[in-house]
């Protein structure tokens, strides 16, 4: 299949997953997650690299419907956020993070 994109061309969706595949493979917080999590999974009495194909998979497909999810609910919500919206949920979040960072300059060190 092919997918369009913003000026209208269409491209393969296996350059996306190509793509999508190699962004996580260089980032070194999903090598340092996975290195940390699967392992505890393992059953050391059985030969491990089919274990950990089968748990990587796993966590590739869970990680795929929530991505897909996301994208679904923002490709609908897109309507709802016009430039007043969104710079005001620019300013809301911003003035929560002040606050944040205002309660914790006062906290008492323990």
């Amino acid at each position: 299949g092919h997918l369009a994109i913003g000026n209208g061309d269409r491209l393969p969706v296996g350059r996306y997953i190509w793509q999508g595949a190699l962004t996580n493979w260089s980032n070194p917080k999903t090598l340092l997650f996975l290195s940390a999590f699967l392992p505890q999974f393992i059953d050391l009495s059985r030969p491990a690299f089919g274990q950990i194909m089968v748990l990587g998979l796993i966590c590739l497909a869970v990680a795929a419907l929530s991505d897909s999810a996301y994208a679904l609910a923002a490709g609908r919500a897109r309507h709802l956020l016009s430039i007043a919206r969104v710079r005001m949920l620019n300013r809301v979040s911003g003035v929560i993070l002040m606050a944040g960072g205002i309660w914790l300059a006062l906290q008492k060190r323990t």
